[in-house]
């Protein structure tokens, strides 16, 4: 949908603006998957089949989740090593 303004997005896709509102607001980017939805698993959190919450949400059979071509097998960002992570200093936070 490259090229589509707001309007046309919200015309073509069906969805409301309040997805299209949540959905700016936790991605920056509209989530138009097959299938995307509020999930209650996640506390009413907008996914479909591109987000990794998509893997433990109960809201749809594993054999929807493959027909809708999610991918099972995220690995995340393999790069990151354990002893790079420095720990955050947080004296003085709680006051």
């Amino acid at each position: 949908m490259a090229g589509l303004d707001a309007v046309d997005v919200l015309k073509n896709t069906g969805l409301s603006k309040d997805w299209h509102e949540d959905c700016l607001r936790w991605y920056n980017h509209i989530l138009i998957g097959k299938l995307a939805h509020w999930c209650w698993d996640w506390d009413g959190l907008p996914i479909d089949e591109h987000c990794i919450e998509l893997e433990s949400c109960s809201c749809y059979t594993k054999q929807e989740k493959l027909d809708s071509g999610f991918n099972f097998d995220w690995r995340g960002d393999t790069d990151i090593k354990i002893d790079s992570i420095k720990p955050i200093d947080v004296k003085g936070w709680l006051g």
